[in-house]
C-alpha cells in the first residue's frame, strides 16, 4: 500500500541519517562503511522499483545507487586484494549499470559493467578452486553483451557471449553439481540464438536452442518448482519455435507455442509473452525467405491466447494495435478481426508504440535482462 511504502521511505531515511551521522564521526570505520554503502544500495533499489510509476525517483535512486559505488571503491582501494570486497564492490556497480541502462545511459552502464571485468579476472586467477569467481566474470560479460545488443553492435556483443560461454561451459564441467551455473549457460545459449536469428543463421540457432533446453530441462529436473528455470524452458523452447517456422516445421512450432500457457490460468503475462513469441516466429519465417507460411493459423492461437489474456484481466487490449513487434501477426485476417473485436473495430494504426518484448506491462520476458539479477 502507499503508506507502506512511505513508512519504507522513512526507515531508509532514518536509516542512513544514522549512519551518515556514525560515518562522519568514524570515517575509518570500514564496517560501518560497509554498512552505509548496504543501505544505500537497497534504498536506491527501493527507490528505482517504484520509479516507473514515479518519475522523479529516478535520480535520487540513481544517485544513492552511486554513492554506494563510492563508498565500497574506497574500501577496495584500501584493501584491493579482498575478494569479498571485490565482489561486493562488483556487485553495486552490477546494480548501478543496470538502472542506467534501462534509463538510456548505456555508454556510462557499459563503463560500470567493463569495469568489473579486471578485478573479477585477477580474484578468479588466484583463487582457481573457488567457483564463485569465474561464475561472476562470466556474469560481467554477459551483462556487457546485452548492454552491447540494446544499441545494436552485434559483433562486440557476440564476443562478450562467446567469452561468457567459455567461462560457462568450463564450471560445468569442473562443477556439474551446481544448477546455477546450468541455468546460466542455458540463459547465455538462448542469447546467443537470439543473435543468430537476427543474423538469419537459423542452423547456428537452432544448435543453440537445442543446447539451452538441454541444460534448462536438467535444471528444471533438479528443481521443478524453481521458476527461474520454468522460465529459462519456456524460452528455449519459444526460441526453438521461430528456428522450426524457419525451417517449414510449423506443426513443431505450433505444438510448442501452444504449449506456453498460465500453469495457473492466473497470468495474462504468460498469454502476452506467447502472443509476442508468435510474432517473432512469423518474422523468423520472413527472415529465412518462406512465402508459404501458413500464418492464420499462428494468427487463430494468438487469437486464442488474446481472449484468455483478456480474461485473465490483461488492462492493455486497446494497444494491441499499436505494439510494434507484432505487426506481422496484425497483417493477417484473423488477428486482424480480432482487433476489431477488441477495440469497436477503431482501427487507425496512429503511432506505433514499443511496449518491449513481452507485450505488456508486467514482468519482461527477455533472458538477456535478467541475466544480471542473479
Amino acid at each position: 500500500s502507499i503508506a507502506d511504502l512511505a513508512g519504507a521511505d522513512e526507515r531508509y531515511r532514518a536509516a542512513i541519517e544514522r549512519l551518515d551521522a556514525l560515518h562522519a564521526a568514524a570515517p575509518d570505520d570500514a564496517g560501518l562503511t560497509r554498512e552505509l554503502a548496504r543501505v544505500c544500495t537497497e534504498y536506491g533499489l527501493f527507490l528505482y522499483r517504484r520509479a516507473p510509476d514515479v518519475d522523479e525517483l529516478i535520480e535520487p535512486s540513481l544517485a544513492h545507487l552511486r554513492r554506494a559505488v563510492g563508498l565500497l571503491s574506497s574500501l577496495v582501494e584500501g584493501a584491493p586484494d579482498d575478494p569479498k570486497l571485490v565482489l561486493l564492490l562488483c556487485a553495486a556497480r552490477n546494480n548501478l549499470s543496470s538502472a542506467l541502462r534501462r534509463t538510456g545511459a548505456v555508454e556510462e552502464s557499459l563503463e560500470g559493467y567493463r569495469a568489473n571485468v579486471e578485478p573479477l579476472r585477477t580474484i578468479a586467477e588466484r583463487f582457481p578452486e573457488t567457483y564463485r569467481f569465474r561464475w561472476e566474470l562470466a556474469t560481467a560479460w554477459n551483462n556487457i553483451g546485452v548492454t552491447l545488443e540494446l544499441v545494436e553492435r552485434g559483433e562486440e556483443a557476440l564476443d562478450a557471449f562467446e567469452r561468457s560461454r567459455g567461462l560457462l561451459a568450463e564450471l560445468t564441467v569442473r562443477f556439474p553439481g551446481q544448477v546455477e551455473i546450468r541455468s546460466n549457460l542455458g540463459t547465455l545459449l538462448n542469447n546467443l540464438a537470439v543473435r543468430r536469428i537476427r543474423e538469419g543463421d537459423f542452423r547456428g540457432a537452432e544448435e543453440l536452442t537445442g543446447a539451452a533446453r538441454a541444460e534448462a530441462e536438467e535444471v528444471v529436473a533438479v528443481s521443478p518448482g524453481n521458476p527461474q528455470f520454468v522460465s529459462l524452458l519456456r524460452r528455449a523452447r519459444l526460441l526453438q519455435a521461430e528456428v522450426h517456422a524457419a525451417f517449414g516445421r510449423d506443426d513443431e512450432a505450433l505444438a510448442l507455442l501452444a504449449a506456453h500457457r498460465p500453469e495457473d490460468s492466473t497470468r495474462w503475462e504468460t498469454c502476452t509473452e506467447a502472443i509476442g513469441a508468435i510474432a517473432r516466429t512469423l518474422d523468423a519465417a520472413a527472415r529465412a525467405g518462406r512465402g508459404d507460411v501458413p500464418a492464420e493459423r499462428y494468427a487463430a492461437l494468438a487469437v486464442e491466447l488474446g481472449r484468455t489474456a483478456l480474461q485473465l484481466g490483461f488492462p492493455y487490449a486497446e494497444e494491441f494495435r499499436s505494439m510494434r513487434f507484432l505487426r506481422p501477426l496484425r497483417e493477417t485476417e484473423t488477428f486482424a478481426a480480432f482487433l476489431d473485436e477488441v477495440d469497436g473495430g477503431d482501427g487507425a494504426e496512429d503511432g506505433e508504440i514499443d511496449r518491449g518484448k513481452d507485450g505488456g506491462k508486467g514482468e519482461g520476458n527477455d533472458e538477456r535482462d535478467r541475466e544480471e539479477e542473479r
